[in-house]
């Protein structure tokens, strides 16, 4: 007496996860249309699959199809937008930005500008400029200011009026306020020199000379 068997596609694909012998992100059109021809070719011809049990399968297949196609779409889309964030970068190459850097190197006979960040209108603005062994070599007065960039240039000169020697340097800022001095953000002009990519997350870096390579993001103003 021949017997008869119901096969459930998801079923099938299912015990074949589990057993290892396949991967269900491999599932297609064609492998799909297999399993439910089988699965007619092997129900028992007394209980016919339901018309809705059909009408769900062939939804599910549409949804594997669907999913498919949206996947090489995203991936379609986000390679465009990233070529075209390399495209725009590309542009910033010889610009001068304002970074979100409170330090920069100084070269003999040149000098190093930069604004500080003030949240709110003061009374007076000052910079002080330090070595790497955290000594003031010069203090910059920027008087009063409405609140905003308050931008300031150091001409490499210390406050003996000696040329300061080449290196590093960082800028403290702060203002003054009801309750005292209080501390504020300092960023720096620099040169943009190049634009990197990184292969593995696909971030945008823009790379100076005189400093670490940054990204967009901290990245506050371009001239």
């Amino acid at each position: 007496m021949s017997t008869f068997s119901s096969i459930d596609p998801l079923n099938a694909l299912s015990s074949q996860s589990r057993a290892g012998t396949n991967n269900g992100s491999d599932l297609g059109q064609e492998e799909y249309l297999k399993l439910m021809i089988t699965q007619f070719q092997n129900q028992d011809p007394f209980k016919p699959m339901e018309n809705g049990d059909f009408l769900g399968q062939i939804a599910q297949f549409g949804t594997v199809s669907g999913i498919s196609e949206l996947k090489d779409s995203f991936s379609a889309v986000a390679s465009s937008i990233s070529s075209d964030q390399t495209l725009q970068a590309s542009g910033l190459i010889g610009r001068t930005v304002l970074a979100q850097v409170s330090n920069g190197d100084l070269e003999a006979g040149e000098g190093l500008n930069g604004a500080v960040d003030v949240p709110v209108a003061t009374t007076a603005v000052s910079v002080e400029v330090r070595d790497t062994a955290g000594q003031v070599v010069r203090r910059i007065s920027l008087g009063q200011h409405d609140g905003g960039l308050a931008e300031f240039n150091w001409d490499g000169l210390m406050d003996d009026g000696s040329v300061a020697p080449a290196g590093n340097y960082t800028f403290k800022a702060e203002m003054d306020t009801t309750t005292g001095p209080e501390a504020v953000a300092v960023l720096v002009f620099a040169e943009v020199k190049s634009v990197s990519m990184s292969p593995y997350t696909g971030t945008l870096s823009l790379n100076f000379a005189n400093m670490d390579s940054l990204g967009l993001d901290q990245i506050r103003q371009i001239q």
